[in-house]
């Protein structure tokens, strides 16, 4: 399974097709920053965020792993995660199903497996935590996604 059908499968938990535009907004390969260098550069496979107050706008992200050796990486480097913890409520690992075994899932993050028929299951919920709020640089970041979609005609 690739990265990219990982993502559409788990986009679809959130944005999918009978989804309304205004509930979740999705962003894939999302920069945290506007600008350049160390921090602006760090990048979250699938950032999504939900556009209701009563709902908390809850912000969730995907770190998504095709191969053990990626995973186990992404486990020595634990720093690697920040960027996706820094502006989300809960932090997923996404996999193809029987990647990742649950527990070797660390406790601050969860698991949703795809399975090869397109289905995801949430193996692992997630802990909700309180993120930092957004600064003016990630506002910038979700302002110019969100006007290249418009611009696209990807409302």
């Amino acid at each position: 399974m690739k990265a990219k059908e990982v993502l559409d499968a788990v986009r679809k938990l959130h944005c999918g097709e009978f989804s309304r535009g205004d509930t979740w907004v999705c962003f894939e390969e999302f920069r945290i920053e506007a600008g350049f260098g160390y921090i602006a550069e760090k990048r979250i496979d699938l950032f999504a965020m939900h556009c209701h107050p009563s709902k908390k706008l809850e912000r969730v992200a995907y770190e998504v792993k095709i191969s053990r050796t990626d995973f186990t990486r992404e486990l020595q480097k634990p720093t690697k995660r920040w960027a996706g913890f820094m502006f989300s409520n809960r932090f997923y690992f996404a996999a193809p199903a029987g990647l990742i075994k649950p527990k070797e899932v660390p406790t601050e993050c969860g698991l949703v497996e795809v399975h090869d028929d397109g289905n995801v299951i949430i193996k692992i919920k997630a802990p909700w935590r309180e993120s930092a709020l957004p600064t003016w640089p990630f506002v910038a970041m979700v302002a110019r996604r969100a006007f290249r979609r418009e611009v696209k005609g990807k409302r």
